[in-house]
């Protein structure tokens, strides 16, 4: 995020890079929208866009130019991706995605990785919820949402640790302190 934040910097100031932070908001809460759209349906995803908006750390993350708000916007954008997957039987591909930006979030900002978490038991739920709507007697979905769920745990914990070989001591020392 710095390298991309002096680019903002330097063509438009410290406007720019707060720019830069109030797109990736803006593009989480569109994520957001889409993610809770393909889950409850429009009338819950504007609810939910409406009360992300309306948070305070929201605002805060959308007006100062910290890489808080490209992490968000990364997780959002996992997010979607293991909830698009829910209703393909070849979802490989966006499962995979959603854990490349689950782990660029957490190269990003060390701490998300709190959140994974939460990304790989979505996955999985979306999954069973789906398989459950079509044959609810069936056992199915319990397989389905562990094998999608530790695909993206697996892709993801593999991912973490290729950028943590990649950016040797001083990646590992500063994942260590955070």
């Amino acid at each position: 995020y710095p390298p991309l934040a002096a680019l903002a910097g330097n063509a438009g100031g410290l406007a720019g890079a707060r720019m830069l932070s109030l797109f990736f908001m803006l593009s989480a809460t569109a994520l957001l929208w889409s993610t809770a759209a393909r889950l409850f349906g429009r009338w819950a995803a504007f609810l939910a866009a409406a009360l992300f908006v309306a948070l305070g750390p929201t605002q805060f993350l959308g007006a100062f130019a910290t890489y808080d708000a490209m992490s968000l916007s990364l997780m959002a954008a996992a997010a979607w991706c293991v909830v698009a997957a829910q209703d393909r039987d070849d979802s490989s591909w966006l499962l995979i995605g959603g854990a490349a930006l689950l782990a660029l979030a957490n190269a990003t900002k060390y701490a998300s990785m709190l959140f994974d978490p939460t990304i790989v038991a979505l996955g999985g739920l979306a999954v069973a919820r789906n398989r459950a709507i079509q044959s609810p007697a069936g056992r199915d979905g319990i397989k389905s949402a562990v094998g999608r769920g530790g695909l993206i745990a697996a892709c993801t914990v593999a991912m973490d640790a290729g950028l943590v070989a990649l950016g040797g001591s001083a990646y590992l020392t500063g994942l260590m302190s955070t």
